[in-house]
């Protein structure tokens, strides 16, 4: 694999297997009256100070489902 690096110079990386995770910013869904109403996105949910009594997780990275998991585990009704 070559990897270009931040100055624009290339390295080559040698391994036996790889996982490459490019990560992603967060996306607001187009779905009718969301931006009507309070909602976080991945990244302000893992910035709260509070635990919501329910919570719907739309998403289906592992992001999605981790936090959907937390959340229950730290006392939210997940959906």
């Amino acid at each position: 694999l070559v990897v270009r690096l931040a100055d624009g110079t290339e390295q080559e990386v040698a391994f036996e297997r790889c996982l490459i995770g490019t990560g992603a910013s967060p996306v607001i869904p187009p779905i009718a009256g969301i931006r009507d109403v309070p909602y976080w996105t991945s990244t302000d949910a893992l910035e709260t100070d509070s635990i919501p009594e329910r919570l719907a997780v739309i998403g289906s990275s592992v992001v999605a489902v981790e936090l959907a998991q937390a959340f229950a585990r730290l006392g939210s009704r997940v959906t």
